[in-house]
């Protein structure tokens, strides 16, 4: 997990060489589940509310397709009914996307984003409220291999999301996720433990600006390309 930490680091850091790579924040809520079949049995969940807060690069590959490596703190979790009350699941997730994005139209306009890509997370840490009739409780979640743990550390999944990107650099985005690693710490053939997710999320990304504080375009083309008319 530090050797991911080190490579998102690394990319976020890079600096912007390209049109418009910028770097940015972002925050907003979650909705997330599991799916869980214990013993070859499914195991019925709801949607639980969360929260997501990170940085990203934002890193031209061309006018307008982007890589977007990103670093975020993410509660994740889900609910269930048992016998005489309910439990909430609240887990604590490190998430590492790199998403590529394609973004609509001309630079130094408002656009339109469609993305998609892998990400890599690690179950941090987390806890399990209990209410019942009689009592209420609450204990920490345990995160490893093997017998005595809730789930497994280590995640990874695909997401795809879609947005608006204003010129100045605010945007917002809706995403889904869904995790392809199973978290089951059994190991049993007959069950498996995967999350998902749904977000609603806004931020802002940092451009180089010129002097007059428009956006700083810059276009690495071969000396025989024909410029567009109106194209710097």
């Amino acid at each position: 997990m530090k050797r991911l930490l080190l490579v998102a680091g690394m990319l976020l850091g890079l600096s912007p060489l390209r049109a418009q790579t910028g770097f940015g924040v972002e925050v907003g809520y979650n909705l997330s589940s599991y799916s869980i079949k214990s013993g070859g049995a499914m195991i019925p969940t709801d949607m639980r509310y969360g929260g997501r807060i990170g940085a990203l690069s934002d890193i031209a590959i061309n006018d307008n397709v982007y890589f977007q490596p990103g670093l975020y703190y993410v509660s994740n979790g889900f609910k269930s009914n048992i016998a005489g009350g309910n439990q909430s699941y609240r887990i604590n997730t490190i998430e590492i996307p790199l998403n590529i994005e394609y973004k609509i139209g001309m630079l130094g306009t408002n656009r339109v984003f469609l993305g998609a890509g892998p990400y890599f997370g690690w179950n941090k840490d987390g806890n399990v409220l209990v209410h019942t009739s009689v009592v209420d409780s609450r204990r920490d979640l345990m995160f490893g291999a093997g017998k005595g743990n809730d789930f497994k550390a280590v995640d990874l999944g695909a997401g795809v999301n879609v947005g608006f990107q204003l010129t100045a650099g605010l945007f917002a985005r809706l995403r889904g996720q869904m995790g392809i690693a199973n978290l089951d710490p059994s190991g049993a053939n007959d069950s498996y433990a995967r999350n998902y997710s749904f977000g609603l999320s806004v931020g802002y990304l940092f451009y180089m600006r010129n002097s007059n504080g428009t956006l700083k375009i810059n276009r690495n083309r071969h000396p025989h390309e024909v410029q567009r008319p109106g194209r710097k």
